[in-house]
């Protein structure tokens, strides 16, 4: 999942992995609501979100045992690399939590 509004993310995280499906919403309100229901493996967050909002996305990511990547720590393969990563980590949290 992707959460905020800068494209040239949105678009990297698309291409980088392809082979999941990139849910896409513009403000923590929608991407709480559909963590919920959705519940994606990878949330990456860009330099749009308040630091209140970023919280709520957070807890809601711990709760359903999701990582988070803030993409403005990283640029480019970096973030590629970061949310495969993440990716990964959150199959096995939920993969030991349900054992």
């Amino acid at each position: 999942m992707f959460v905020g509004s800068d494209p040239a993310i949105r678009d990297l995280c698309a291409k980088g992995l392809p082979g999941l499906h990139l849910l896409r919403v513009g403000h923590a309100a929608a991407a709480v609501e559909r963590m919920l229901v959705t519940r994606p493996l990878a949330i990456v967050v860009d330099e749009s979100l308040h630091t209140t909002d970023l919280e709520r996305v957070v807890e809601c990511a711990r709760d359903i045992r999701a990582e988070v990547v803030h993409s403005s720590k990283r640029a480019g393969s970096e973030l590629v690399t970061a949310v495969q990563s993440a990716v990964l980590a959150a199959e096995r949290n939920r993969e030991s939590s349900s054992a």
